[in-house]
């Protein structure tokens, strides 16, 4: 799921002016989530809920939506595809309105970074399988409109969701690379990641040496533990772009077009081994 598949409540203040926009609630009936569901037939192999995290102001009782049929892993041969909602409880004002609390758009938020953890441990000791993709909405690296948000912020890592009112304690730069760190260290299976939101299309090898902190970033910076280099490819919508998408200032990189092209995708190693498929590009 993604920003596109939101259903909320809105609150206005007494001037008509928009004051919170949250996901729809009772969250087993009327959430983004339940509609979804309701609406597609997917697997039912993820995970639960965020109910009994440890930000869960009341573990007796729902306080979070649904994963059904949201958040998916499937088989096709020797591969495997995992499914994210990386717009899980999505409170669009949450950004700039805390006081709601609510979900953070591009944020993969704990049980379901935990589900994702153990199903590629699962996956890495299936015989049967080879490769592993995983798709979301949200760019783990966005290129243009949406560097303002997702899993960047503008190189704000203040940014994270609330629960109860109250922060939750990973910013969204500090998520994302510990989403990464899973794909990148703990997993020789993962070929690439495919990601919507932006409107365009870029890929990008993530290497070691690539830039992906602002300045003066005081966490811990991801390292790579593994011994090949993991390229990332990152697919993203195949449509007209609309001028707010065309432009706009996001993580350093040289690797960053504006084109429209096909999915391509590969994993290099060591010992030069790599996994290919076919490309074209057209330069707009």
């Amino acid at each position: 799921m993604g920003n596109h598949e939101a259903l909320g409540l809105i609150f206005n203040d007494e001037k008509g002016k928009q004051q919170a926009f949250i996901d729809a609630f009772p969250y087993e009936t009327q959430s983004a989530e339940a509609l979804f569901a309701e609406e597609f037939i997917n697997p039912e192999n993820g995970p639960d809920s965020e109910d009994n995290n440890k930000y869960d102001p009341d573990p007796k009782n729902i306080d979070f939506p649904s994963y059904k049929e949201n958040a998916f892993y499937y088989t096709y041969g020797n591969v495997a595809m995992i499914v994210l909602n990386s717009n899980y409880w999505y409170a669009p004002s949450i950004a700039n309105q805390t006081a709601s609390s609510g979900g953070l758009h591009g944020y993969l938020m704990d049980n379901q970074l935990q589900w994702l953890r153990e199903t590629i441990s699962k996956l890495e000791k299936d015989k049967n399988i080879d490769h592993i993709f995983l798709t979301q909405h949200t760019p783990a690296f966005p290129n243009g409109g949406h560097s303002k948000d997702v899993m960047w912020y503008g190189g704000n890592n203040e940014k994270r969701p609330y629960i109860g009112g109250k922060p939750v304690d990973k910013g969204i730069i500090e998520r994302r690379d510990e989403y990464l760190d899973i794909l990148i260290n703990e997993s020789k299976k993962v070929v690439g990641m495919l990601t919507g939101d932006e409107h365009n299309y870029n890929w990008l090898k993530l290497t070691a040496d690539m830039p992906i902190y602002p300045g003066n970033y005081p966490h811990k910076n991801l390292t790579y533990r593994v011994q090949f280099i993991k390229s990332i490819m990152v697919q993203q919508e195949l449509l007209i772009m609309a001028k707010k998408y065309c432009h706009g200032v996001s993580i350093p990189s040289p690797l960053a077009w504006k084109m429209h092209c096909a999915c391509f995708m590969w994993k290099e190693k060591n010992n030069n081994e790599s996994i290919q498929s076919g490309h074209f590009k057209s330069n707009r």
